[in-house]
């Protein structure tokens, strides 16, 4: 029965991508729960509400209450649509929000690198779709393609359609739970946490020799 619903709701974002049509996606429940209970700078309820001392006039869930995506078994992608500085030109960002891995490594700055190396070392890598991890701006989010005007907007969601996200994007997931499993039994800590690697500043602190990759075709 999951299965099926799997399959339905991944059609579903499917569709619904290719034909530029997002719903309301709003921050997910593991994000206001990072952002309480994490060591590093916890936020309060209050601070979530926008009423705590350390927030501006609006709160955590204002500014994402607006954030347009499509749903998928595995998390979000997020669609963030914008004009450039006096050009008039639109821009489209789509980011994408892998639900376990983040739940499996809450750091959206240490899997921006992952991510970008993994997909950067995917045989079927498209050198026209480059990601920047750092122009990653969710907490949870772990990777980001950027297309400029209408022709480019519509090339890159077909892209992510009938290529990334069916094809490319299962072994991203897949090879980046492996690593940040790996990763975390390298750490020994008395209380089973892993709070040396998420406070860690490292760059590429998960990544490892492309040639351990499920994919690496030495291309």
């Amino acid at each position: 029965m999951n299965s099926n619903k799997n399959t339905i709701l991944e059609q579903t974002g499917l569709h619904l991508l290719n034909n530029g049509c997002p719903v309301l996606l709003g921050m997910p429940a593991y994000g206001i729960a990072n952002c309480v209970f994490r060591k590093a700078s916890p936020a309060t309820p209050a601070d979530i509400m926008g009423v705590g001392e350390r927030t501006s006039s609006t709160s955590v869930l204002e500014d994402y209450q607006q954030l347009l995506g499509y749903h998928f078994p595995w998390g979000t992608v997020s669609e963030h649509s914008f004009e450039g500085d006096d050009t008039g030109v639109r821009f489209v960002d789509f980011t994408f929000d892998p639900r376990d891995v983040y739940l499996a490594f809450p750091d959206g700055w240490h899997l921006a690198d992952l991510f970008h190396w993994l997909y950067q070392s995917h045989p079927l890598c498209h050198r026209k779709f480059e990601t920047d991890p750092d122009g990653v701006i969710f907490d949870w989010s772990v990777i980001s393609f950027q297309a400029r005007g209408e022709r480019q907007i519509k090339a890159l969601r077909s892209w992510l359609v009938k290529v990334f996200i069916p094809l490319i994007w299962p072994d991203l997931l897949r090879e980046a739970m492996r690593l940040i499993v790996q990763k975390k039994a390298s750490v020994f800590s008395p209380d089973g946490s892993f709070e040396e690697l998420l406070s860690d500043r490292s760059r590429w602190l998960l990544c490892s020799d492309p040639s351990e990759l499920t994919y690496y075709t030495g291309e």
